[in-house]
């Protein structure tokens, strides 16, 4: 699957809804109004069904109907598949040709169902985090070691702890060797750790839909439509040189030559 798409080569497609026109964002799973982007309506709020994603809309909000929405400026709409408002798009998102995508529907095309139905045998999918297999346990809360039957894992609170709402991801220093987060002490680094290495968790959610609608009550194949299914992840890896790190080094080190200079004028040298 490709994670991201070249928005500024290719327009997005174009959707009414009660007069307004809504940018139909395939990435992001969003409808976008056009003169207010910020205004985004996510498809998985909606029901999903074969036939669309269906809601009630309040046409003065131009958003999702509210408790204090009055009746009469909301309808009950549906949009279209995405197969069909953006054909070109989710080819490109999922990775088919444009003659790949006739005939299917938009579960088809967003879930591998292989990787489900083993899921739901009870297969637990599993993530390599630095070289290491841990088993996505959502019912004991953790990442637990595959290999490893005496280290602790990694618990989803402490993935939790390390989560970037903006980017649904949990970025964290990690010991291979240890097999545990250990964050550096930021205040104090002056070189780049060489038994530490930056990895990026995507949301629990995402590394395991199928858990995450049972934990919530939430209806299974939608939820592999919004967080994809795979069985086998892969933690992504991030050079310390490409983090903050080398600029709170440098900090650090300038302030350390402020100490000893100060030091030394105490000592009167």
């Amino acid at each position: 699957m490709k994670e991201t798409e070249d928005k500024e080569k290719r327009a997005l497609p174009e959707i009414e809804i009660e007069g307004t026109i809504f940018l139909v964002d395939v990435q992001s799973n969003r409808l976008r109004e056009k003169d207010d982007p910020e205004n985004a309506l996510y498809l998985f709020y909606m029901n999903v069904s074969e036939k669309g994603y269906s809601f009630s809309y309040d046409k003065v909000r131009k958003s999702y109907r509210v408790l204090d929405s009055a009746e009469a400026d909301c309808t009950y709409v549906t949009i279209k598949p995405l197969v069909l408002l953006d054909p070109e798009g989710m080819a490109i998102k999922y990775g088919y040709s444009l003659d790949e995508l006739k005939g299917k529907t938009d579960y088809q095309v967003m879930v591998d169902e292989d990787a489900l139905v083993k899921r739901l045998q009870g297969h637990l999918p599993t993530i390599e985090i630095a070289g290491h297999p841990y088993y996505i346990d959502y019912q004991m809360q953790q990442l637990r070691p595959k290999d490893d039957f005496v280290n602790q894992g990694i618990s989803f609170k402490q993935l939790l702890y390390h989560f970037n709402i903006l980017t649904e991801e949990s970025t964290f220093a990690f010991d291979p060797k240890k097999r545990e987060i250990r964050e550096p002490d930021y205040e104090t680094i002056t070189e780049i750790p060489k038994d530490l290495v930056v990895v990026t968790l995507p949301a629990v959610a995402q590394m395991d839909p199928v858990g995450h609608a049972r934990k919530f009550g939430l209806a299974i194949n939608a939820c592999a439509m919004e967080h994809g299914m795979r069985l086998d992840i892969k933690a992504k890896e991030t050079p310390w040189e490409k983090t903050a790190l080398p600029e709170i080094i440098k900090g650090n080190k300038l302030k350390a030559a402020e100490r000893k200079k100060s030091k030394r004028r105490g000592k009167g040298l």
